[in-house]
């Protein structure tokens, strides 16, 4: 069943990343402010290492889990994309109209913030054991994908309402488009 639904995830993520149109945003100061510290080690990378890769650096989706009608348009998944140069898009799917995309550039703070989230979630698999049982709402899935890799690491899928680290993870990538 898991395998079933890391290939749909998959799929959708695929097809979001294709059909992406080019309209920008910028985080405002308006948004919630984010902060990890204390909630992940302080560890600097030098971003411009990592920036001057090709290819996707991480992806996290954030999937509706409760009732659903495919007879109304609503909203079904969001799919976030932040590539290595620093741009990240998102790709909201709707159950009768299809996918919505846009697409921001991420700022420094974050996007070392990401980075080192990755970096520190694929050494040491944080997440295993991790699960939170809920009957409805949203889950979500992360992904890292290596410098020069074109398949992703999928490390977490599930609920995150009680993980905060997750939590904040989800806040910084869709805090560029609310």
């Amino acid at each position: 069943m898991k395998k079933a639904i890391s290939l749909l995830l998959a799929s959708v993520m695929l097809f979001g990343l294709t059909s992406c149109g080019k309209e920008r945003h910028k985080r405002s100061d308006r948004d919630i402010d984010v902060t990890l510290s204390g909630i992940l080690p302080d560890r600097k990378v030098d971003i411009e290492d990592y920036k001057d890769q090709e290819g996707i650096m991480f992806c996290a989706g954030d999937y509706c889990c409760g009732p659903m009608s495919y007879e109304e348009d609503v909203w079904d998944n969001d799919i976030y994309t932040v590539y290595y140069d620093g741009t990240i898009s998102k790709v909201t799917n709707y159950t009768v109209s299809g996918a919505v995309c846009e697409e921001a550039v991420i700022s420094d703070e974050d996007y070392e913030t990401l980075l080192n989230f990755c970096l520190e979630t694929s050494r040491d698999n944080p997440f295993t054991d991790y699960s939170e049982v809920v009957d409805d709402g949203e889950e979500w899935a992360f992904w890292y994908y290596q410098p020069g890799s074109s398949s992703g690491t999928q490390f977490y899928y599930g609920y995150i309402y009680s993980n905060e680290e997750l939590s904040a993870i989800a806040d910084i990538v869709s805090g560029y488009f609310r």
